[in-house]
């Protein structure tokens, strides 16, 4: 079975946008996420749950670095 939005093709960003708007979004967001994830973790949170969240936060602080 087939999702139709994770068989997108990704093309590469040759000049992304710079606004400073979006790098405080995706800084702010990267703060939320790391607060779940410090929750998670004194609470005994599910490990993959975790990691899924960590891998997000990383996203989110490259693209903020962009």
């Amino acid at each position: 079975m087939k999702i139709p939005h994770l068989d997108l093709v990704r093309e590469p960003v040759s000049a992304p946008p710079h606004h400073p708007s979006l790098s405080r979004w995706l800084e702010t967001q990267s703060r939320v996420v790391e607060l779940w994830i410090e929750r998670l973790v004194g609470d005994g949170g599910d490990p993959r749950t975790i990691a899924v969240l960590q891998q997000h936060a990383a996203f989110l602080r490259e693209a903020g670095e962009l």
